[in-house]
């Protein structure tokens, strides 16, 4: 590592990728520069790779930095994942990278003509544990995580084998526990959150059964969002799932006793879904004992939860059995 003294200024490397590149000794200089450089150059890099690339939907990477693309994407993960080591919440210091900008930079690689096989690239060099260990921070900006979770998507969305990668690694317990953090719980957060999930499980088996355990453990977080996300992904893995519904009747139903109108549509929604599955009957068992038929009410004061009857029951002699639908 060069002395601080012999690094070049910021403002002298800040037109690095503005101009073409036309043979490799070009590039060479740049990761050289990367290597020998502290966060200020590499903040300068990227703002000029960015400034290049970022607006290019599906540039031909490849092409555009004389085949040594995958160079530069090596030295990007290697980076994050110094950070994910030493990641401080508030920023980097000394020889690390500016984490937002360095995350746009993976971005770009991941929507590049060559994406599926820069996501091989990036998964082989440790981005999605580097990815994962950046959430887990315990000192985490609602804005560092929602560039990480845009970061995710377009990774998972490269195929199947990273789905099954992230979900191995114990990422859906850590999007899980990121939903009940309150700094970072935000309306756009959750968005992302719900919208992983949501691409997780489809066609996978084995982690819709995770993501319903998980689901139903998410209804007890004291995190509102957390709540709605949990309410609208049970709606949409209970019927798939008949080992969880039973289990999640209990904690969809104590969530109305929440002062929060729109958690008790979502219930509702999950609720109806229930009517529907083998725990319907443990649904109207559980609506005549007293709690929870104090929080039924709760939800249904407000008009949105639940237009109720009962129908004869067959099976239980002269026992009945609820039915409803939501109402607005």
């Amino acid at each position: 590592m060069s002395a601080a003294g012999d690094a070049p200024a910021p403002s002298q490397v800040g037109g690095a990728f503005g101009s073409p590149l036309t043979c490799a000794d070009d590039l060479w200089r740049i990761t050289k520069l990367w290597d020998e450089s502290g966060s200020g150059v590499r903040a300068a890099l990227l703002a000029s790779f960015l400034g290049r690339f970022s607006s290019e939907p599906a540039v031909d990477l490849e092409t555009a930095l004389v085949g040594g693309a995958s160079l530069l994407l090596a030295r990007f993960v290697a980076a994050l994942r110094l950070n994910g080591s030493h990641f401080s919440g508030g920023g980097v210091t000394g020889f690390s990278t500016p984490l937002s900008p360095l995350l746009a930079a993976l971005r770009v690689f991941l929507r590049a003509q060559q994406c599926h096989r820069f996501a091989a690239e990036a998964l082989e060099a440790g981005a999605l544990d580097a990815l994962l260990a950046t959430l887990r921070r315990a000192k985490l900006r609602a804005s560092h995580a929602d560039a990480v979770l845009r970061t995710l998507s377009l990774l998972l969305a490269a195929g199947r084998r990273f789905k099954e990668a992230f979900v191995v690694g114990d990422g859906l317990r850590v999007l899980c526990e990121l939903l009940g953090r309150r700094q970072v719980s935000t309306p756009a957060v959750a968005g992302r959150v719900e919208r992983l999930l949501m691409q997780l499980h489809e066609g996978n088996p084995r982690t819709v059964e995770q993501l319903a355990e998980f689901m139903c453990q998410l209804t007890e977080s004291t995190e509102s969002q957390a709540q709605l996300v949990a309410c609208r992904l049970l709606a949409a893995v209970l019927p798939r799932v008949p080992d969880h519904q039973r289990a999640a009747v209990a904690p969809l139903l104590a969530l109305l006793r929440h002062p929060d109108v729109n958690l008790h549509v979502e219930v509702a929604e999950a609720l109806r879904v229930l009517l529907n599955t083998s725990a319907r009957n443990d649904v109207s068992h559980r609506r005549r004992q007293r709690d929870s038929c104090a929080a039924w009410l709760r939800g249904t004061r407000y008009g949105f939860a639940w237009r109720l009857h009962w129908e004869p029951d067959s099976s239980r002699g002269c026992g009945r059995t609820l039915a409803g639908s939501p109402r607005n």
